[in-house]
């Protein structure tokens, strides 16, 4: 992951080009924010979706469930002023969460393709507080989650957006998950396996369209979360056309770190 960090005269413009979201597309997650004397946005942290979390952080013994318990949690140097996410089942603390044996994705999720490995890597930046690109520390990250055929990008940003910027979309209810598709190439007809077709099947009907790379906003509490999947091999490719799989991915999301009294 490579970062490049432009100084502007109230802005921060922080680009991490993902090297694993290149098989479809150059895909760069790019965070534009305010600087930090902008100030931060209320993350929401009384919405109910929070509310086993928030009982969790707060139960007597609480910090043994923070971050840093597992080798892929988020880094302890930073104290995380917004929900930091990660995906049910995958091996991280979730404090508040389920309790007892978790199905594996493949039986939670439609589709989930049987290519992915059960325990993904994960990587999270920033990993300390030179890394937070002149914005508040623990103020906003991107996450990877390789699950080797299938590649997840998490992000979020508390920081108020960039006045000179682009104006923000209007923030969904909590609960609202959007989906779209973004690639250039999106209608490239596509076999059950992942296979490129042409555009009419050996039957004469018209082959399965490959929708593109899909992204996923959901909006829990009063901020969006931005989840870009990406299908890397030819087999996990019908998972990224999946519309049920995809949403049913988005509800998988848990908090694993994150201080409420910030």
């Amino acid at each position: 992951m490579d970062f490049v960090v432009a100084s502007k005269k109230e802005a921060w413009l922080v680009t991490c080009k993902m090297e694993t979201l290149l098989a479809y597309a150059a895909i760069s997650c790019v965070i534009a924010t305010g600087s930090a004397a902008q100030g931060l946005r209320d993350v929401g942290w009384t919405d109910t979706y929070f509310n086993s979390y928030r009982s969790a952080f707060r139960a007597p013994g609480a910090a043994a469930a923070e971050p840093g318990a597992g080798p892929s949690e988020p880094s302890t140097s930073i104290v995380w002023l917004l929900p930091v996410l990660g995906i049910l089942g995958t091996g991280e603390n979730a404090p508040g969460a389920t309790a007892g044996p978790i199905p594996t994705l493949k039986n939670r999720v439609p589709d989930w393709p049987a290519c992915t490995t059960e325990k993904p890597q994960i990587k999270t930046v920033p990993e300390t507080v030179e890394q937070a690109a002149g914005l508040i520390p623990g103020s906003w990250y991107v996450r990877t989650i390789n699950f080797g055929c299938i590649k997840l990008v998490l992000e979020g940003n508390r920081n108020e957006p960039d006045p000179a910027a682009a104006p923000a979309g209007q923030v969904q209810e909590s609960g609202t998950t959007e989906l779209n598709f973004h690639d250039e190439n999106a209608g490239t007809a596509i076999d059950p396996e992942g296979n490129l077709l042409n555009q009419v099947g050996p039957t004469g009907a018209p082959a399965v369209k490959d929708k593109g790379t899909p992204v996923l906003t959901v909006t829990l509490g009063n901020l969006p979360y931005s989840l870009t999947v990406d299908c890397v091999t030819p087999e996990s490719r019908t998972f990224c056309n999946s519309e049920s799989g995809l949403r049913a991915l988005g509800k998988q999301l848990v908090v694993i770190a994150g201080d409420p009294t910030k």
